[in-house]
């Protein structure tokens, strides 16, 4: 059996360069519509997700027409460093 890697929401927002906030509403919506699960241990708080699960959220974007569209969007800007 493959070892899992367990993270928290804020390092698997740190690992695909999210904002933790963005994951979180994106995170819950999965798991709401029952298509990713996450973890705590007993009577804790800290959320867990295993990265294999993570990683298997994440799609290549094939697509012409979608590309296209996204060369054309303006970069989002990003915050400095020290502000998160």
């Amino acid at each position: 059996m493959k070892e899992s890697t367990w993270m928290t929401l804020e390092e698997a927002g740190r690992y695909l360069d999210i904002p933790y906030a963005r994951l979180w509403d994106y995170i819950m919506g999965r798991v709401k519509g029952k298509s990713l699960n996450v973890y705590r241990l007993a009577g804790g708080e800290e959320l867990r997700l295993r990265k294999e699960d993570l990683l298997d959220l994440l799609e290549p974007v094939t697509d012409r027409d979608l590309l296209g569209e996204l060369e054309k969007r303006p970069p989002r800007p990003r915050k400095p460093e020290h502000l998160f």
